[in-house]
């Protein structure tokens, strides 16, 4: 009976002191959720930023691309253009 009581005792000691503990536990914790959920916001709103970054430089290039394209157009124009000179200067030659 006495080993009971003594048993009984224990485990209401143990009781207590995780009772004790409990809030401090859960400040702690709270307080490192809050902590996590800053940092992340935080991370987020870098992202973001670097989101929109990427987006202004994907329509950079596409809009340099279009204009590389452009230019190589013209300039393969101009290159048929010369082409066909050289090729009728070279027959005027021959006729010479």
């Amino acid at each position: 009976m006495i080993i009971r009581f003594f048993i009984i005792l224990y485990i209401l000691s143990q009781t207590l002191n995780a009772c004790v503990c409990s809030s401090q536990i859960n400040s702690s914790y709270n307080d490192y959720k809050n902590y996590i959920i800053t940092r992340l916001s935080k991370q987020e709103e870098v992202l973001k930023i670097l989101q929109k970054s990427i987006e202004t430089n994907k329509n950079t290039i596409i809009t340099q691309i279009n204009i590389i394209e452009k230019n190589n157009k013209i300039l393969s124009n101009d290159l048929l253009e010369i082409n066909r000179k050289i090729f009728e200067f070279k027959k005027q030659n021959e006729m010479r």
